[in-house]
């Protein structure tokens, strides 16, 4: 179906502001579009106007592409740095860990569970007949076809092959007709009421996690900072406990959300983001993921044009800052010389 001319405006719009939200979003939106036009079995100029509206996002993606491979990484490191691959047993593993959130095993759990269910709803028979119903069954094997041979990283670009993965749960939930009547809303109900006492489980970890956190005494400390400064979080330890991943490495944040200002470490330091830092308030330049390697930083150089350190103990003590506040494992250090 050709959009009318609200639409096509509308999709214009869209698919360039997703840039600013992430270009994988955008990267899928286009490629998908494509998939899904070519094989609709329309005329070709029916699928061509269906598909210029996307035009000025696609010059915009490609815009920001060249612009990303020629940045640079940091101080003297070039951005073309080369593709690096986990290799397909990693990236294989990695697709079975998606619903590895959560320390313990209630997550891998409940994903089984899940998985179960869905495999049952599908063998439930007979299923409604649509129309040209396999094109989005092509459309996942393209997304888990691109997990499996994209990079994990390109330069400053980290994490690139993951990207694919929410789109490809997405397309494979919707890729299979399911059978109408009793038996599958008996399914269906089954689905809700695990994920209704999955619920639990989250709400647990959550108050687990704020827990270790601190958050209140976070606040405390974030208080004690004047609002719209600069701030960097040098955090020698940004894993947790109950939740995998690195939790802590963006909680500098907090301090934009809650005074203002600009805080690192920050997406808008990267090359490869849309969104840049205003100009005149860039911050010095660090190497490459320095965020995730503090043992390796030259903390004087990083704290040079700050107002405010932010540690969580055990931490480095900046040299020329003295702690304006601290509060159970937070500290917020300020330049000595300040009144």
């Amino acid at each position: 179906m050709v959009p009318q001319s609200g639409g096509r405006a509308v999709m214009g719009l869209g698919g360039a502001a997703l840039l600013w939200l992430h270009p994988s979003a955008l990267a899928f939106t286009l490629g998908a579009s494509a998939v899904l036009a070519l094989t609709s079995a329309e005329p070709r100029r029916r699928m061509a106007r269906a598909l210029a509206p996307y035009l000025p996002a696609l010059l915009l993606l490609g815009a920001w592409t060249l612009q990303a491979l020629a940045s640079r990484d940091g101080p003297s490191a070039p951005g073309r740095t080369p593709p690096h691959w986990l290799g397909l047993k990693n990236q294989f593993l990695d697709l079975l860990r998606y619903g590895n959130v959560f320390a313990g095993v209630w997550d891998e759990c409940f994903v089984l569970g899940l998985v179960a269910l869905f495999g049952v709803l599908i063998a439930i028979r007979p299923h409604p007949h649509i129309e040209r119903a396999w094109r989005l069954p092509l459309l996942a094997a393209l997304s888990l076809a691109a997990y499996m041979v994209a990079p994990f990283d390109i330069g400053y670009i980290g994490y690139i092959h993951t990207r694919a993965l929410p789109f490809l749960v997405l397309l494979a939930i919707a890729s299979p007709s399911i059978a109408p009547g009793r038996k599958a809303a008996a399914v269906l109900v089954a689905v809700v009421a695990l994920q209704i006492g999955y619920q639990v489980q989250v709400a647990t970890a959550y108050r687990a996690f704020d827990r270790e956190a601190q958050v209140t005494e976070l606040h405390q400390v974030l208080r004690a900072a004047e609002p719209g400064k600069r701030l960097i979080a040098i955090l020698d330890w940004t894993q947790s406990r109950v939740v995998q991943f690195q939790a802590y490495l963006h909680f500098a944040a907090y301090y934009e959300v809650l005074r203002g200002g600009r805080a690192r470490y920050n997406f808008a330091e990267t090359p490869w983001t849309p969104v840049r830092f205003r100009k005149g308030t860039e911050p010095v330049s660090l190497p490459r993921s320095w965020e995730v390697k503090p043992l390796q930083l030259d903390v004087a150089r990083a704290v040079s044009d700050e107002d405010y350190v932010l540690v969580r103990n055990p931490g480095p003590r900046p040299r020329g800052f003295r702690r304006v506040a601290q509060a159970g494992r937070w500290s917020l250090y300020a330049p000595a010389a300040r009144r």
